[in-house]
């Protein structure tokens, strides 16, 4: 990328209300995303506890009960991602069509959402890890 469209770019993200609306979209999507897949782990969690509280007193260990919540999380990124990035490349070219704005879908932001998904998803597991850690086996039976 020239010098000339690192700084169009900086400009235009940085320096106009347009360009702090799209950064604040991205942040608030970032944060509600993480909340409800918060929700949807931690209702998850809770509906299980009993079965996740037998595996801790057949032996499993933290971590491993962790290994589940977070792999449960990922298929959820992937799961959700594949759908919303086939949307995407749609709106990307009805957009530029509409609007005669050359606007495209680069592989570069392509995987730099789903590096923000796993990393969303991610967090929303941790967190609902919590949860399952504070879970007692022998106050579940």
């Amino acid at each position: 990328m020239t010098e000339q469209l690192r700084w169009e770019r900086a400009r235009w993200l940085q320096d106009t209300p347009i360009g702090m609306i799209f950064t604040m979209g991205v942040v608030l999507s970032f944060i509600i995303g993480a909340a409800i897949v918060y929700m949807i782990l931690a209702n998850d969690v809770s509906n299980r506890l009993p079965e996740y509280a037998t595996l801790k007193a057949m032996g499993y260990s933290h971590w491993a009960l962790a290994r589940i919540v977070l792999v449960q999380s990922w298929l959820l990124a992937i799961l959700s991602y594949l759908p919303a990035a086939l949307i995407s490349f749609l709106l990307y070219e009805l957009t530029a069509g509409l609007s005669r704005i050359p606007t495209a879908m680069t592989w570069e932001r392509f995987w730099g959402v789903l590096g923000l998904a796993f990393l969303m998803c991610s967090a929303s597991g941790i967190m609902a890890m919590l949860r399952l850690w504070r879970a007692e086996p022998a106050s579940l039976f």
